[in-house]
């Protein structure tokens, strides 16, 4: 686990009144005729929140950029109320064709409610720093997540 937050109404209205104005997200009334019968979180906005943990974490993979991401999916809604775990895992590294001092990783992050149901899946590809070994011709990429 990397980290927690809970979601409040006020902050996932006021986030999709600006970046994602869809009924079900900004309208009680609204959303309750939905087939979601209520509030559901933007899918921006969890994206949101899931970079905002990991940000926030002590986690320190030597980032110096991100590339992409990869199989972003939202397989359930997100409510308000909704305690949101991240959990992440590294599921690929290799050392960088072009710069020896760096490599990519890829890494699963995924975004359960508290009845652990997934609400945000996606894989991250980033470039990060590699990390010298005794032996001065190898490396091994820190990836600490």
């Amino acid at each position: 686990m990397v980290g927690q937050y809970t979601i409040t109404e006020a902050e996932m209205v006021s986030f999709a009144q600006k970046w994602d104005p869809q009924p079900f997200h900004v309208n009680k009334d609204a959303a309750g005729l939905s087939p979601y019968g209520g509030l559901t979180a933007a899918g921006s906005y969890l994206l949101a929140l899931a970079i905002r943990i990991v940000g926030r974490s002590p986690v320190n993979p030597q980032l110096i950029a991100a590339i992409g991401w990869d199989e972003l999916r939202f397989p359930n809604p997100a409510r308000p109320g909704d305690v949101l775990t991240l959990t992440l895992a590294c599921i690929h590294t290799r050392p960088s064709r072009q710069k020896p001092d760096r490599g990519i990783v890829r890494n699963q992050f995924t975004l359960r409610n508290q009845r652990d149901q997934t609400v945000l899946s996606f894989q991250d590809i980033i470039i990060v720093s590699r990390k010298q070994t005794d032996d001065k011709n190898k490396y091994s990429i820190n990836s600490a997540r």
